[in-house]
């Protein structure tokens, strides 16, 4: 089931683009130079695709959905990989919340509250050390 959603979600991407799962159910798109509203319309294009395309699991039909979370570098401010997968990550848990099936792009103004606070605590330890 997996390849399958994998070869789905390969389809749906530009050909520089990278599709890679990041763990249990859960996949990472990378799609260099392309802005939120780029991203948000490739994650609707995945999650359509993923809906429309029966899965042959042994005897049984699969109808699967997928949710996304979305985020988009520099608009949510991240130095760290991890911090802007921690973005993608609160959008995603919205669009479970919200009722699945849906993407969902993370706050511009929480990423950039998170991102200051960072900085800030990185800097104090810094003079205090």
């Amino acid at each position: 089931m997996l390849v399958a959603i994998c070869r789905e979600l390969r389809e749906a991407v530009r050909g520089h683009d990278l599709v890679g799962r990041y763990g249990g159910e859960e996949f990472t798109l990378l799609l260099p130079e392309a802005d939120l509203q780029g991203v948000v319309a490739v994650a609707e294009r995945c999650r359509c695709s993923i809906a429309d395309t029966p899965i042959q699991v042994g005897s049984a039909v699969l109808h699967l959905t997928m949710s996304f979370g979305v985020t988009a570098f520099p608009l949510h401010p991240a130095e760290t990989v991890d911090a802007l997968l921690k973005n993608a990550d609160e959008a995603l848990y919205k669009a479970k919340a919200a009722g699945r099936n849906r993407v969902e792009a993370a706050d511009p103004a929480r990423a950039r509250r998170r991102h200051r606070a960072g900085r800030r605590r990185r800097q104090s330890s810094w003079t205090s050390s």
